[in-house]
């Protein structure tokens, strides 16, 4: 699927991206991948003060998941989460 995106330049650029979920026994699974032109991920720091990349690695975690970011310049880039699936009652099943 391409679509046009924004980034924080201004600039707009049509790239792939693709997305999976998977429900496994206790987890739900969460891929994005985009052919764009990637970026370091130690070096990704929001300078315009919206949360970005901190905030889904907070959000991710504060739920009790996991959160992996790969990326390299000319690369693309891939976003996992991992979380856990909460049943009615609060526990996990």
């Amino acid at each position: 699927m391409g679509f046009s995106v924004g980034n924080g330049s201004g600039q707009s650029k049509t790239l792939t991206f693709t997305t999976e979920n998977w429900a496994l026994p206790q987890t739900v699974e969460v891929e994005i991948a985009d052919t764009g032109p990637g970026f370091e991920p130690d070096q990704a720091v929001d300078k315009n003060g919206r949360l970005g990349l901190t905030g889904m690695r907070e959000r991710v975690e504060s739920l009790g998941g996991l959160y992996r970011i790969e990326s390299q310049v000319g690369q693309g880039s891939r976003v996992m989460a991992s979380l856990p699936i909460q049943f009615e009652g609060g526990g996990e099943k």
